[in-house]
Parts: structure tokens; sequence; C-alpha cells
């Protein structure tokens, strides 16, 4: 008999422990990012069509991203201007496994928006690269802001609570300032591998606090010996991420920055598109010289095939002494509808950012970031020390001397082999 409640137990626990689940914080503050993660054995794959947002029974706008990363999907999206209440994501016309059947039903969470604003936003709200990455942040707050960031292995769940009654940030953590409604790249160094790596991205203030999963593909390439080339920071594509949705059968385009961060030279730089997206994107078959300290902007073509589907990779740029990967995330679907509201373009010109391009003879006293226009000092443009003033007006006079003492050798030489002319020795005793 207790043989018999037990299988019978465990045949009613087993479809609720299989099924799909959504997995994301209970509450947001207003204007906050929010991110998900979505769980289960799914046999169609989630679309951005298929994930709605609902105010109680009210269907409201939403604009998600969704990516699927190993055996997640990952969720993130916008909650601007929604007021505070209660909430539901609902995902809508996936098929996935509840046990042994096959089932279609919704997978809902419920959540709340509190009274209360979020400190600053953030764009991406989840992380697929190749190598080093950055996160957009945005100030929401009236007053100026100090985010710290750090990276870590796995997650905290108790981060986000903790925040409210203080920092979290370990001694190892960096900071970054923001004006109030400013918008700046908070960058991420990570060691290459040959193996694919999870971590999370931290990012905090006192009152708001973010965990954005994050997946560093293999870096593939290799030297002549077959070592691993581990990419470094001397090169940068801005945004370091993109999210791109289209309905079959069409083309699209967008564009990218390419940063040189090398104060000294300039950098010939490549692009290439990994196998998985290279039939869908299309990248310029030449290689660009860019300044130092510069960056330069290109337009990369995406085309959609005939059948929907999420498919990811890399747009890889590649110079002589280092690389960087951008990740890409394709959503093709039959009912996609582009929306004029769409402001994943967070670039802003270098005199919106309160800054200046220093010039040739010029470098930055402090901290830079990358603007619209190159890379923009936020501090102040100096000119070149003295030591190398001295240096080239040194050099340059040596160059003079050695030009003037030539030019009198010629001179005299010349004077010297001069043949003798009669007429003219006469006209002188004259």
């Amino acid at each position: 008999m207790k043989l018999g409640v037990i299988i019978l137990s465990l045949l009613i626990l087993f479809p609720a422990i299989s099924a799909a689940q959504i997995n994301m914080n209970p509450s947001y503050a207003q204007d906050e990012t929010l991110i998900a993660s979505v769980s289960g054995n799914f046999l169609s794959q989630i679309q951005q069509q298929n994930v709605l947002l609902y105010n109680g029974h009210v269907r409201v706008s939403f604009i998600p991203v969704i990516e699927k990363m190993n055996d997640s999907f990952y969720i993130y999206g916008q909650l601007n201007n929604r007021s505070a209440g209660n909430y539901s994501i609902v995902i809508s016309g996936v098929s996935y496994f509840q046990g042994a059947q096959v089932s279609r039903s919704d997978i809902t969470k419920n959540f709340t928006i509190t009274n209360s604003t979020a400190d600053f936003s953030v764009d991406p709200g989840f992380v697929d690269s190749g190598g080093n990455f950055s996160i957009s942040v945005w100030n929401l707050n009236e007053n100026p802001i100090t985010i710290a960031y750090w990276t870590q292995n796995s997650t905290s769940s108790g981060n986000f609570l903790e925040s409210l009654f203080g920092s979290n940030a370990p001694s190892g953590s960096q900071t970054i300032l923001l004006q109030s409604g400013q918008i700046k790249s908070v960058y991420f160094s990570v060691n290459g591998s040959s193996v694919q790596q999870q971590l999370y991205a931290i990012l905090e203030t006192s009152n708001t606090s973010y965990e954005i999963p994050v997946f560093i593909e293999p870096f593939q390439n290799q030297d002549s010996s077959g070592n691993s080339i581990i990419p470094s920071s001397g090169i940068e594509i801005q945004p370091s991420a993109a999210n791109v949705s289209l309905s079959t059968n069409s083309t699209t385009s967008r564009y990218i920055y390419i940063y040189n961060h090398d104060n000294q030279s300039s950098a010939n730089v490549s692009l290439s598109v990994s196998p998985s997206i290279s039939q869908y994107v299309s990248v310029p078959n030449e290689t660009f010289e860019i300044p130092y300290n510069s960056s330069i902007k290109i337009m990369i073509n995406f085309t959609s095939g005939a059948g929907e589907g999420i498919f990811s990779g890399q747009i890889n740029a590649l110079s002589a002494n280092s690389n960087y990967s951008m990740s890409i995330s394709l959503n093709f679907s039959n009912s996609f509808l582009p929306s004029s509201s769409d402001t994943s373009s967070l670039f802003q010109t270098c005199s919106q950012l309160n800054g200046n391009i220093c010039g040739e003879n010029q470098t930055c006293s402090g901290q830079t970031t990358n603007a619209q226009d190159g890379v923009c000092c936020l501090a102040t443009c100096r000119a070149i020390s003295n030591d190398q003033a001295g240096k080239i007006i040194g050099w340059t006079i040596v160059a003079i001397i050695v030009f003037l003492l030539i030019a009198f050798i010629i001179m005299r030489y010349r004077k010297a082999s001069r043949p003798f002319n009669l007429l003219d020795f006469m006209r002188k005793r004259k």
C-alpha cells in the first residue's frame, strides 16, 4: 500500500517538477530592466511574439530580447514608464514537455512593480561574447550616482535584497560615476579560454542591483604552433551585442563602431562572422585602417531566411595584436512588425557627454569613453609633455644642421671642380 502511495505521489509531482518555468525577481523598481531565464524541455523556440506583459488582466506593450544559451532561454526588456502595480509575464504559443506529455499551456510568472524608481537601467540584460565585453548603463536618478561593478563565477541569489542595506562590492570591484540622465559603457575584461565560460556581471548601487548572465565562447584563433591567441583590449566593437528581429525573407542593416584604444599607432582591422550566422550576416570584405585613439563607423547587413528561428553567433574584429567579438542574436518571425519606439541605440556624441576629442599632439589626463564621433576624453586634453616636445625640437634641429652641412659641402665641391676659363681670368686682370 505504501509503495502504491509513493508511486502515485511521484506521478503527480513529476509533471510539476519537469514543467517549464520562468525564473526572475519577484519585484522590480519603476524603469528597471527586467531580466529572466526560462528553463524547460522545449520543442519550439521562444520568439519575440511569444513573450507578453500584462498589468493585471490588461496586456501592455513590451519589447523583449530573447536568446537561447546552453539549455535555457534568456529574456530581458525595459520596464519604462510602468506604474506601480501587479504584473505578469506570459510565454504563450510554445510547445514543451510537461512530464511525459507535450503541453502548449501558457507559462506565467507574476511580479510587482514598486513605488520606488531604479537608480539605473542596463543594456543588454545578458551577454554572449567571444572575449571582453561592455554593458551600457543609464542613470535614471535626479542626482549623480556611483555604480560598483565586477564579475563573479556564480550567482548569489541574495544580492538584490542585501543591496538594500548597503553595497556588496568586493575589494577588487571598480566604480563608474554617472551624472543625471547620462549613459556610459562599463567595460569588463575576461581571460580567454578554449572552453565556454559562464559568469555574472554584477552592477549595483545602494538601491539597485543587477546580476547579468555572461557566456564567453571559446576563442578559436590559433597561432602557427596551435596555441590559442587570447584576445586583448586594443580594439573594441560597440555595441558589444546586438539583437536583431526580422520578419522572414526581409533585410535590414545596423551600424557598428570599431574603436582603436592604442594611443600611439594605427590598427589594420578585418571583420569576420562565425559560421552559425554567416548566411544571414554580411560584413565588408576589406581591411580598415583605424588611426590611434579613433573610431570608424561600419554598416552591417542582415538577411532573414524563409523560416522562423533564433540564431546566435559573433562578429569578430581582428588586428595584428588584438581582437574583439560582438555577440549577435537573430530572431526571424512571420509575424514580426518593427517598432518605432526601439531605443536600442545608446550612443552619444562627445559634446553630449561634456567631453573633448583630443588632437594629435594631445593626450587625455583622465578617463576616456566611447562616443559616436570617436574616443572622448572626459577630463582635460593636455599637450604632449615637455620632455617629448623637447625631443622633437632637438631632433628637428639636428636634421636642419645635417641638411645645411650637406648643402655646404655640395656647394664647395661644385666651386672646386669648376673648369678654368681664360676669358674670365683676363677680365679679372683688367
